[in-house]
């Protein structure tokens, strides 16, 4: 077994395109359309594992401010706060441990979001709430749209900044 994931990527990308894809029976649509996903999704995993945990942490420190200044605009108006505040802290101390893995911190994300979302959700809608949410949402959104480029759903690949720029 080869350890190094690009290189076991290659492989399979390569296996793929070179031995699996001439026997796909060529009347079958369906399988020739899942076989280019299936290569698709290697190559984008090929060229954006590198940059994962950079990725997640950056996302990670955008929840965290996000949080913060929800936290700082909601105050005690939300049944909900202290459970944000307590996914707040858990994400900060994921994202301090230099051995959390990339599953972990996502797993605290999704939690603090969520609870953002909860916060949101029960408190009174305020323009300064609305205002914030949008403004710190941007840099989160901008990351996302970089990281999917590939994917082809960009209209104007030109308006989006590369992911390396973004992390």
């Amino acid at each position: 077994m080869v350890p190094d994931f690009d290189l076991q990527l290659q492989v399979a990308i390569k296996a793929l395109r070179d031995a699996v894809a001439p026997a796909v029976d060529p009347g079958n649509s369906v399988a020739k359309e899942q076989l280019q996903l299936a290569i698709g999704t290697l190559s984008i995993v090929q060229s954006r594992l590198p940059l994962a945990r950079r990725y997640v942490r950056r996302l990670s420190e955008d929840a965290i401010q996000l949080g913060e200044k929800v936290a700082d605009v909601v105050g005690k108006a939300s049944a909900h706060i202290s459970a944000m505040k307590t996914a707040l802290e858990d994400m900060k101390e994921a994202l301090a441990d230099p051995e959390a893995d990339t599953a972990e911190l996502e797993s605290a994300r999704n939690t603090l979001i969520s609870a953002i979302c909860e916060v949101i959700e029960a408190a009174p809608l305020t323009t300064k709430l609305q205002a914030l949410v949008v403004q710190e949402s941007t840099s989160s959104i901008n990351r996302e749209r970089a990281w999917y480029i590939s994917s082809g759903f960009e209209p104007d690949k030109t308006a989006v900044a590369p992911i390396e720029e973004l992390i």
